[in-house]
């Protein structure tokens, strides 16, 4: 049977068209029908990139506002560390869920907290101080300003302190 072959990749939204058979008359007179399903197969893909880009930008509202609600701010950030550090005996254990990695550390290790338009990150850092022997936890990704740093750095620090110097803890 003669007419258009339409194949959606996997990964994106490239479409490729495949004339098959030899007669270009007939091709045509299908192509109407299969123009119109990759115009309802672009649809679908542009509206749930949409909503999924929708439901990205309210995660992220959300977790701003919690981040500056001062009600809400300490059991926030109390709430991410825990999801991701524990300590007791003496350790620090790490979790990375991204990895699917546990790094296990000395309560003495140093640390840093980085605050900035790309979020609150912490820092483990070993050996000769610099950052090329460390373990990097984000706390969050939202973007605050100078201010906002200012005001939460010192908050993540002393849960942290807490954290880390009660024992068994996780």
């Amino acid at each position: 049977m003669e007419g258009v072959k339409i194949e959606k990749e996997q990964l994106g939204t490239t479409y490729k068209l495949a004339w098959l058979g030899r007669n270009a008359r007939f091709a045509a007179i299908r192509l109407v029908p299969a123009l119109m399903l990759l115009v309802l197969i672009t649809a679908c893909d542009d509206s749930s990139q949409r909503a999924k880009e929708q439901v990205v930008q309210q995660e992220r509202e959300a977790e701003k506002a919690s981040l500056l609600d001062a009600t809400l701010v300490e059991h926030a950030i109390e709430r991410r560390l825990r999801k991701q550090i524990s300590a007791g005996d003496g350790l620090i254990i790490v979790r990375d869920p991204d990895l699917s990695a546990v790094h296990t550390m000395p309560s003495a290790t140093q640390w840093k907290i980085t605050c900035d338009w790309s979020g609150i990150v912490i820092t483990f850092v070993f050996g000769g101080g610099d950052d090329s022997n460390s373990v990097v936890v984000p706390i969050t990704d939202v973007s605050l300003s100078q201010e906002q740093c200012a005001n939460l750095g010192p908050i993540v620090g002393r849960k942290l302190l807490e954290l880390s110097s009660k024992p068994n803890q996780g």
